[in-house]
């Protein structure tokens, strides 16, 4: 493991790891934009659950947002990213900063996972918790619900699961009911999404969708090279109705878009670059049809260049070019003779 300097605190990362701790080495963050939107609903004070902490990046930013007198409960399954976590939370004096060896889900359950190969190079922040056979490095892990904790406050939640944001509501339903956080779901595909936007109906939540880039020009490291491209971030802003003036003044700002449909989700999805390439190319249409798809903004620029092509063989085929003909073609055997005798010069 390395010990790096971030906008966090100093980080514990993995060499090894592809994206997060690539971005922590190299810009000194992770998900800047993102974590700024985040922090329009944190408070001095404020209660908060980082479900899916991986090595801590949001639940040491929600410490400086909360503050001493504020409370994070850190979430992590796996036992040797957790021992990375409570590192950070350690290196860091985060004493506001609780963290749980556990998974979130919607029931009490014990899942068989192996062993990350820390060594071999991947994207372990993307891991999906799904329980595996038994093995001899095999190892037990607690999966939990928030309902069975029975928090007294809770007034911020932050879940990034890789699929399982709508297992883990349907175990905080009451809590949820009950003390009424605002809540920010990731969002990978239509699949996920849509069993967050069901949810958020049937408690009486409103939906906001943010976009936000992976990589941020002021960065903390100044870094200018963007190994991120345009890849981009969905999140799914889940708001009660008591803090719905407030999201709406952030509309401008974030570029929050309500969704209300599974056309809008669709529609946000589409405007993250990745979706194609992370989630349509794995499903049975695209073995028929490809993700080559048209677009909007491609037939858009295929008709501008069809535009541009016309004109200049309208412009070519006029009688003033026909007639000025001869006089460019002197003129350019005059450049060509000036460069031949250096008259140029």
């Amino acid at each position: 493991m390395n010990l790096v300097k971030t906008k966090y605190g100093e980080m514990q990362v993995i060499p090894s790891d592809s994206v997060i701790s690539r971005s922590l080495t190299m810009y000194g963050e992770w998900a800047k934009n993102e974590i700024d939107f985040l922090k329009e609903f944190i408070t001095p004070g404020a209660h908060v659950l980082d479900i899916g902490s991986y090595i801590g990046t949001h639940a040491l930013a929600f410490a400086q947002f909360t503050g001493s007198q504020g409370k994070v409960y850190a979430f992590e399954p796996r036992r040797e990213i957790f021992q990375i976590l409570s590192t950070n939370i350690s290196v860091n004096q985060c004493t506001q900063v609780v963290a749980f060896n556990m998974g979130v889900a919607d029931q009490v359950e014990q899942a068989t996972l192996k062993p990350l190969d820390l060594d071999t190079p991947d994207n372990f922040g993307g891991q999906e918790l799904a329980s595996q056979e038994a093995t001899a490095d095999g190892y037990q892990a607690t999966i939990t619900t928030i309902d069975s904790m029975h928090l007294e406050r809770v007034d911020f939640m932050k879940i990034d699961v890789e699929g399982m944001e709508q297992r883990v509501l349907n175990g905080a339903r009451q809590t949820i009911t009950n003390r009424k956080p605002s809540i920010f779901c990731e969002c990978n595909s239509i699949d996920g999404g849509a069993g967050v936007l069901a949810f958020a109906h049937s408690i009486g939540y409103k939906v906001f969708g943010v976009l936000s880039d992976a990589f941020s020009k002021n960065n903390f490291n100044g870094v200018g090279d963007n190994f991120f491209g345009e890849f981009k971030e969905l999140g799914l802003l889940l708001v009660p109705l008591h803090r719905l003036e407030h999201a709406n003044s952030l509309l401008n700002l974030y570029r929050l878009c309500p969704v209300d449909t599974l056309d809008t989700l669709a529609l946000l999805l589409l405007h993250k670059p990745q979706y194609s390439d992370a989630e349509l190319a794995s499903t049975p249409a695209a073995k028929l049809l490809g993700t080559m798809y048209p677009s909007p903004l491609s037939r858009l620029l295929a008709a501008q260049l069809e535009s541009q092509v016309l004109e200049v063989h309208r412009v070519k085929n006029s009688f003033s070019w026909q007639v000025t003909k001869p006089i460019r073609f002197i003129a350019y055997l005059g450049r060509r003779l000036s460069a031949v005798c250096g008259f140029d010069n």
